[in-house]
């Protein structure tokens, strides 16, 4: 739904420039009115359009935006995304039900802040543990997928082998 952008019945200069302000903060739902200013008209025109095309743009990007959380949350496998300081940026539910937990539970924290071992976030080479935060490091720093053999983990007293 878009809004005039005043009660008056054209627009002036100053509502050209509020209207460009809004549009620098991402507000595309108002419109100009039209004006008898032959030097305002063309340009009046051209940010309705522009306006329009770009809440068009937001409106499309939320719904894929939407769909991509549906599929990211509908699979049972574990999806999860963290930053270089290792805290949890987005988690699916396949990976928050295996632990117990919600995907709001993880964000902003740690594997340590979630209570996991410290060997297995951050290794130890005398018992062959490579650990969560090499491993990300190593994904982060060349931006390629690792695949592991075998990769055990104990949840809920069970070894499970991902």
């Amino acid at each position: 739904m878009t809004t005039s952008f005043n009660n008056k019945s054209e627009s002036t200069l100053d509502d050209v420039l509020n209207f460009i302000g809004d549009i620098k903060i991402g507000n595309f739902s108002k419109q100009l009115n039209k004006t008898s200013d032959p030097k305002l008209s063309e340009l009046v025109d051209s940010l309705n359009e522009m306006a329009k095309i770009l809440a068009s743009q937001v409106s499309k990007k939320n719904s894929d935006q939407l769909l991509l959380e549906e599929i990211i949350h509908s699979t049972p496998d574990w999806i999860f995304i963290k930053d270089r300081e290792h805290r949890y940026v987005k988690v699916n539910l396949g990976y928050a039900n295996a632990l117990h937990l919600k995907p709001s539970d993880f964000i902003g924290k740690t594997d340590l802040d979630l209570g996991f071992p410290e060997e297995l976030v951050k290794g130890n080479p005398k018992k062959g543990i490579i650990g969560f935060w090499p491993l990300d490091k190593q994904v982060l720093d060349s931006g390629k997928t690792i695949v592991l053999e075998n990769d055990p983990a104990t949840i809920d007293g069970k070894v499970h082998t991902f």
